[in-house]
Order: structure tokens, then C-alpha cells, then sequence
């Protein structure tokens, strides 16, 4: 991929109307503000009844779950930073979406303008080994 084309990709929501950009832009919005919030931990607190029972933060690691020990003191905050992530990650996802749909209406224009550079019509039959 040229300089270019990357250039490209990466700044065509700059050239859109502010009624395309307006979904987008509030989910940004949203997203600023949950980050400016607080502390953002990832992971689940979940309550572990051995004994007297005392508190976890658990989440995965490369398949694995691993596992903090949080202080009944601690419970709360640990809690309210753990939604944080929990709605940060939701966020992130809804800007994903957001500017790939935004990318396919441009592209898709693009394409109907004459401008395609795609791949063209796909062979359909044998694989390519085959032939």
C-alpha cells in the first residue's frame, strides 16, 4: 500500500458532510467522556465465597484467567473502573462500525464513479490450483 492510498484511507471521514460525520462524532464524544471519568480497569469483579468470601478483578490472558485480590475497601471503585471498561470497549466497537459504514458509502460512490480499483468479477468454478 503506497503512502498515498493509506493517506486516503485514513482521512475520508474529513471529507464527509457533518450529517454523515454526526453518529460518529457522538460516539467520540461519549467515548471522551468515559476516559476522562476516572480509572479504567479491565476485567470482572466477582465475589468468591471461600472462607469469609473476599474479592476478585478477573480477566483473561492469552486464554488464561488471572486473577487480583481487591480489598473490601477497594470493592466499589474497583467495580465503577471495571464498567468503565466494560463501556469503553462497547464505544470502541460502535466507532468501528460507525466508520466502516461511513468508509463503504465512500468507497462504494467511489466505485459507481468509475473509479472501482477493485479486483473486478471473482472466477467462479475450480480452484486456482487447478487450472
Amino acid at each position: 500500500m503506497t503512502s498515498r492510498e493509506n493517506k486516503s484511507i485514513f482521512t475520508f471521514m474529513n471529507n464527509l458532510a457533518g450529517k454523515k460525520l454526526a453518529g460518529y462524532r457522538r460516539t467520540l464524544s461519549r467515548l471522551r467522556a468515559v476516559l476522562g471519568g476516572g480509572t479504567i480497569l479491565e476485567g470482572s469483579v466477582c465475589r468468591v465465597s471461600a472462607g469469609a468470601g473476599h474479592w476478585h478483578l478477573t480477566r483473561k490472558v492469552k486464554g488464561r484467567t488471572s486473577t487480583l485480590y481487591v480489598p473490601d475497601a477497594e470493592v466499589e471503585a474497583v467495580k465503577e473502573a471495571a464498567a468503565r471498561w466494560k463501556e469503553v470497549r462497547a464505544l470502541v466497537k460502535e466507532l468501528g462500525e460507525e466508520a466502516r459504514r461511513l468508509a463503504k458509502e465512500r468507497f462504494a460512490a467511489r466505485s459507481s464513479e468509475g473509479g472501482g480499483g477493485g479486483r473486478g468479477r471473482r472466477r467462479t468454478g475450480s480452484p486456482p490450483s487447478a487450472r
